[in-house]
């Protein structure tokens, strides 16, 4: 009798075992890092129904391309990869607008009436607008290294591009992004 995997083994022995399809193996790395895949499309994708959509098409992708994983980098890297890839083809295919949005509207959480959360809330307002202002990879990229923590290497192999890129885009995106800022939080000011 073949035992089920655990949620204590390791993404590389997982991935093992979904190649030898083993019973549970998929359904654990599939709730590991759902979470992760849905976050990463709705802010690429701004749309809570089309992320479900793309999130469940990276793992179908995954899956069926499970044999070209190679362990050269991370597993979430491939996956942040694929889906990265499913995201921008969801953009093409239907020409979504991408909205970035912070973590409290993204787990639908409303606000208390706190003077730091709104204080928060404006902030990220303002930093959200500013973003959709960039282009879409660079805006992709900031949110992958600031929000999700991400390395500029990781981020390389996500995006498909060289890691000296990575820092170039970060760092004229920061710029952009401050110039962004200034211009919306100066006509804020004038429009009070």
């Amino acid at each position: 009798m073949i035992e089920a995997p655990t949620d204590s083994l390791s993404d590389e022995v997982l991935i093992h075992l979904v190649r030898k399809n083993q019973p549970g193996a998929i359904e654990i790395l599939v709730n590991r890092y759902k979470s992760m895949v849905f976050n990463l499309s709705f802010r690429l994708l701004g749309s809570y129904h089309v992320a479900e959509e793309a999130t469940q098409d990276t793992f179908v992708k995954a899956f069926r391309s499970i044999y070209s994983f190679k362990g050269k980098s991370k597993f979430t890297t491939w996956l942040y990869r694929i889906c990265y890839n499913t995201c921008i083809t969801y953009k093409r295919r239907s020409n979504l607008e991408i909205i970035e949005i912070n973590e409290s509207n993204l787990q639908g959480i409303v606000a208390s009436e706190q003077v730091g959360s709104i204080e928060q809330n404006d902030r990220s307002f303002y930093l959200n607008k500013a973003l959709k202002n960039l282009d879409p990879e660079d805006a992709t990229i900031v949110n992958l290294f600031y929000a999700d923590e991400i390395s500029t290497n990781e981020i390389a192999t996500i995006v498909g591009i060289s890691e000296g890129n990575v820092r170039i885009k970060l760092h004229r995106a920061r710029k952009r992004l401050k110039s962004e800022l200034y211009s919306i939080l100066k006509d804020e000011a004038v429009n009070l």
